[in-house]
């Protein structure tokens, strides 16, 4: 094992907060923050299961704009709920901008939609397309529902 090799594992066994997984604390009903060990993250405060445990949290509160969304889209357009559902597509990142080794601004879109639930795939209507903020500055990650816009691109 090489010097340089054996100090780095010492230091990371030695700092294991730096790796900690931090408590969401939620600010209002579409903004919650997070305080990371590492004040200079090269993007890692911006990790994946931190902006998961944000969506789950701002889905279970019935004010924030994505679970209005959600529910809107349930009331409104679900033809046949013993046929179809309401669900959420996969977010994607849709706004990249690192600043030093401490500052990263991300955004990340996902839509809702109506699908069928017997696995008919062309049954498949797009309502909403909502946009989360990922933003850290050192050590502090500020997660933010930037906006739930309804869309239907035929009929805009």
């Amino acid at each position: 094992m090489s010097l340089r090799f054996a100090t780095l594992a010492a230091a990371a066994l030695a700092c294991p907060a730096a790796h900690a997984d931090p408590k969401l604390v939620m600010d209002g009903h579409d903004q919650g923050h997070m305080i990371y060990a590492d004040t200079c993250s090269n993007g890692g405060n911006a990790d994946k299961p931190g902006r998961a445990r944000f969506i789950a949290a701002v889905q279970k509160d019935p004010k924030s704009k994505l679970a209005v969304a959600i529910a809107e889209v349930a009331q409104k357009f679900l033809p046949d709920p013993t046929r179809y559902e309401v669900t959420l597509s996969d977010w994607i990142q849709t706004y990249h901008l690192r600043d030093g080794c401490a500052d990263n601004f991300n955004s990340f879109s996902a839509f809702v939609y109506v699908a069928s639930t017997f696995g008919n795939s062309n049954e498949l209507w797009t309502r909403y397309v909502v946009t989360i903020d990922d933003d850290v500055t050192a050590e502090r990650r500020t997660l933010t529902v930037r906006s739930a816009v309804p869309l239907d691109v035929r009929d805009q």
